[in-house]
């Protein structure tokens, strides 16, 4: 048995980070990786109880890492709290394979082998993937590094089409490809999120970048605070493909689009965690213009966007709560 000492996260990213390791806080760093010629750092390193997990952002095997680390630095597994080597992810849980099933990769049209290595350190789809695009969004992770983007096309039938851009290590080059990544997708500014307020869904990142303009400071809808805003990647057909752990245990509202599809996406929160769950729905009967209610000129898929394009603010939302018209509690 090894008498070398323990290390803890901050003692093997400072061993191996060549002065270039980042520290998230007492027990997650990012360093270099001993397994590629990292320049920049790829290599999560978490404490989780007496144990050091390593995650590589860009995908280099759990195996390959642990017989790097003994090569090169002498840091045998046991220091880490480990007594066999297994893939863990950087929170501790089991991985899902990276490397896209066949199944997968043909209705993608993703080529053989492709592994996602979604990072920030990939870059931004190239410009001419997304020419013509009328909106293009970054999804982070939790320390706010970029991990895809999405971007809005007209179709010709005078609709909108959203597609993922995701990196794919392809033949040892990354390539940015027309394909959602693996799931459980990741919320949208999960890195804005502080872990203990009011959520607010909303569906489409369009959506929710017009309630972060409208929702500009604490209101009574929301317990007197700001909410996180956010939604989920693909629509109301994939939030079940969506990470909904981060809603556990608080107060969840939910935008819904006047139509359809905007009752089924809402619905399919009820299997989240949720402590509790209230749908921000607007009848038409209920909606203000200038010269008092309407209800004739509101088409389907009316949502908060096009309620702050007409010019009303959060007071005028407010205002239609107060009249019991606008929150309904589902939990």
């Amino acid at each position: 048995m090894s008498d070398k000492p323990k290390l803890s996260a901050g003692d093997l990213a400072r061993m191996i980070g060549d002065r270039k390791e980042r520290r998230y806080n007492d027990n997650e760093y990012e360093t270099l990786c001993p397994a590629h010629d990292d320049r920049k750092p790829s290599l999560v390193v978490t404490q989780k109880d007496d144990r050091i997990l390593l995650y590589c952002r860009a995908s280099c095997p759990q195996s390959l890492i642990l017989d790097r680390l003994r090569d090169k630095y002498g840091v045998e597994p046991r220091q880490l709290g480990r007594t066999q080597k297994r893939e863990f992810r950087c929170d501790g849980s089991q991985p899902r394979q990276r490397v896209a099933p066949t199944e997968r990769r043909k209705k993608n049209g993703l080529p053989e082998g492709a592994v996602y290595v979604g990072t920030s350190q990939q870059g931004k789809p190239p410009e001419y993937r997304l020419q013509g695009a009328h909106g293009v969004w970054a999804w982070h992770d939790r320390h706010g590094r970029e991990c895809f983007y999405t971007a809005r096309f007209p179709n010709p039938e005078g609709g909108k089409d959203i597609f993922p851009f995701t990196p794919w290590m392809v033949n040892g080059k990354v390539k940015w490809l027309k394909a959602a990544p693996p799931d459980p997708h990741p919320l949208y500014d999960l890195h804005l999120d502080d872990g203990e307020g009011p959520i607010l869904v909303l569906e489409g990142e369009k959506t929710t970048e017009a309630a972060k303009r409208f929702i500009i400071g604490p209101s009574e809808l929301f317990g007197g605070r700001i909410p996180w805003m956010t939604t989920t990647l693909g629509g109301s057909r994939k939030v079940h493909m969506a990470d909904l752990g981060p809603l556990a245990g608080r107060d969840l509202y939910i935008a819904q689009d006047m139509d359809a599809a905007g009752l089924t996406y809402a619905s399919q929160f009820l299997r989240s965690e949720a402590r509790s769950i209230t749908l921000l729905r607007m009848p038409r009967s209920a909606l203000p213009n200038r010269g008092g209610f309407r209800s004739e000129d509101i088409g389907a898929g009316y949502d908060l966007d096009d309620f702050a394009a007409e010019g009303w603010k959060l007071p005028d939302l407010e205002d239609i709560a107060r009249k019991k018209y606008l929150l309904f509690c589902l939990r």
